[in-house]
């Protein structure tokens, strides 16, 4: 029989999960989950070589959109459209 010792740790056990549960699936915010085109689409984003403008490049690349970067090092920016089609 289960004493009241390990009823407590497996309680907890369960309680951590679920609240670890709930931050991981409420609290990092919604997803877009839509399959939609950017065919036909022109798209001027600035930083495109680093950080989020070079992860929206490559979404939007994904989706077919044409993009212009605007950077300010043209050596990384040059890198830029090679490192995201290699991903």
């Amino acid at each position: 029989m289960i004493g009241i010792l390990e009823q407590i740790t497996i309680a907890w056990l369960l309680t951590a999960a679920a609240a670890l549960w709930f931050i991981r699936s409420y609290m990092q915010g919604g997803k877009y989950r839509k399959s939609t085109t950017a065919l036909g689409k022109v798209v001027l984003i600035t930083r495109a070589n680093t950080s989020i403008g070079k992860e929206t490049a490559r979404e939007l690349a994904k989706r077919g959109a044409t993009i212009y970067m605007a950077c300010r090092d043209m050596e990384k920016c040059e890198k830029a459209p090679s490192n995201a089609s290699s991903q």
